[in-house]
């Protein structure tokens, strides 16, 4: 099995812990517990469905000794993706989609460790199934609108906003789980909210009154949003040139992105992996791409608005851009290795007449 753990640093967001759970035993020498008692929660729940990139996980009753839990877990068939913490809940996340006709089994098998020392042996399997693949799409009422969900085939279809067409744009995450989307409000500014994958517990994220808060991203592991705000210039009535902001999901704290340098910027985007943050330079005419790890950043001269695609393994971006012609430019495919810059057309012949998106 292809796991390749990576430490969350939280850049923007310092976690609080909110409480731990308590467990009061009486030790004596190596004590060995059966799990039963020390498990709260499986992801997805024994039998039920995940999405294609949904996360697999189990939440603990109290801490515990992470490489223990990390070498205990196991996923069948092998699936590549990463594993991380969040509080007392370990997670997978798959990088590569899961199988829609396989039945996946979790377990976690083998001695854990408490953050105490307490030895629990484990013996902890749950299965599940793919669910179908279903759309998220946009329907214009006028210039604004509402969105919608769809079974691959069409066959059934459900309105998960009722905004009286106010809706201007929307991202789910990478899961399937969540939504973000931007909202007209009485100001004529656009609003940040919220909803699930079946358009409940919607909430407003950001009041954004008069400014313009749109493009939003969700960050790997759904604990802040990357977007793009213009800011509304009372003095000319007019707004000023967008910049990339984040908001802290569960505090709604907002703030740009670069705090020591105004950069002129929209159209973010996280890499599969999570690790990067690539966005459009305005002022450079560049994708900058951004490390979250090292807080390295590379640019890609690019004419074109827009911060590209990731590959499945965060290791290149392809974008359109503009190439010049006698009469009028016509538009090529590239591609861009992220780790070293370097810029490549996609076809290995020039194309003429011809437009990509």
């Amino acid at each position: 099995m292809v796991l390749r753990k990576i430490i969350l640093q939280h850049i923007f967001r310092q976690f609080i812990c909110l409480g731990l759970i308590a467990v009061v035993m009486a030790l004596s020498g190596c004590q060995i517990t059966q799990l039963d008692s020390h498990v709260t929660q499986t992801y997805p729940e024994d039998g039920s469905e995940a999405g294609a990139f949904g996360w697999v996980g189990v939440r603990l009753a109290q801490p515990m000794q992470h490489e223990t839990v990390e070498e205990a877990f196991q996923i069948s068939p092998d699936t590549p993706g990463q594993t991380f913490w969040v509080e007392n809940t370990f997670w997978f996340r798959p990088i590569q989609a899961f199988d829609k006709e396989i039945q996946y089994q979790a377990a976690l098998k083998g001695d854990l460790e408490t953050f105490d020392g307490l030895t629990i042996r484990t013996n902890l399997t749950w299965r599940f199934t793919i669910r179908d693949p279903e759309l998220i799409y946009y329907v214009h009422e006028g210039a604004l609108g509402e969105i919608w969900r769809s079974t691959a085939d069409g066959s059934q279809n459900q309105q998960l906003t009722n905004t009286d067409g106010k809706v201007f744009d929307f991202s789910p995450d990478q899961s399937g789980s969540w939504i973000a989307f931007s909202v007209q409000n009485t100001s004529d500014g656009y609003d940040l909210w919220i909803m699930d994958l079946d358009g409940k517990n919607q909430q407003k994220l950001i009041d954004c009154q008069q400014d313009i808060c749109s493009e939003p991203a969700w960050s790997m592991d759904q604990y802040w949003l990357a977007y793009s705000r213009h800011s509304f210039d009372e003095e000319t009535g007019g707004y000023q040139p967008s910049q990339i902001w984040q908001v802290d999901v569960q505090s709604s704290k907002t703030k740009t992105l670069y705090q020591n340098e105004t950069l002129i910027a929209q159209s973010p985007s996280f890499s599969p992996d999570g690790t990067k943050l690539a966005v459009y330079d305005t002022s450079n005419q560049a994708i900058r791409v951004l490390d979250l790890q090292s807080w390295e950043e590379t640019l890609i001269p690019r004419t074109l608005p827009g911060s590209g695609d990731w590959s499945a393994d965060s290791s290149h971006i392809l974008f359109t851009d503009e190439v010049p012609a006698v009469l009028e430019p016509f538009i090529d495919l590239y591609i861009s290795d992220v780790s070293t810059g370097e810029v490549t057309t996609a076809f290995p012949n020039p194309t003429t007449d011809t437009d990509f998106s």
